[in-house]
């Protein structure tokens, strides 16, 4: 059975917009190439993108916007759906 995700893309490009606008340029560039790379299959995708966004979570912590970091929350909830061990540890 196929699993049914909701297409997150423009919360992605809207969080990293929003870092950029904070000034967190290179961190917001390395998880947009993740997020614009053409894989092979969809769940290589998400598993590629969903640890780029840990990795820019817990790299930016603080100084990511609220509301950028909300938006990041919602798409992990859609990687979760397919790699549920792909989680943030907060501090």
């Amino acid at each position: 059975m196929a699993i049914q995700l909701e297409d997150f893309n423009l919360l992605l490009h809207g969080a990293i917009a929003e870092a950029r606008s904070a000034g967190i340029v290179d961190p917001a560039d390395a998880l947009e190439a993740k997020a614009s790379v053409a894989y092979t299959t969809s769940s290589e995708f998400l598993g590629e993108v969903g640890q780029a966004i840990v990795t820019f979570l817990s790299e930016g912590d603080a100084a990511v916007p609220p509301a950028a970091v909300r938006k990041l929350d919602r798409c992990l909830l859609q990687v979760q759906r397919v790699w549920p061990e792909i989680r943030v540890r907060r501090r």
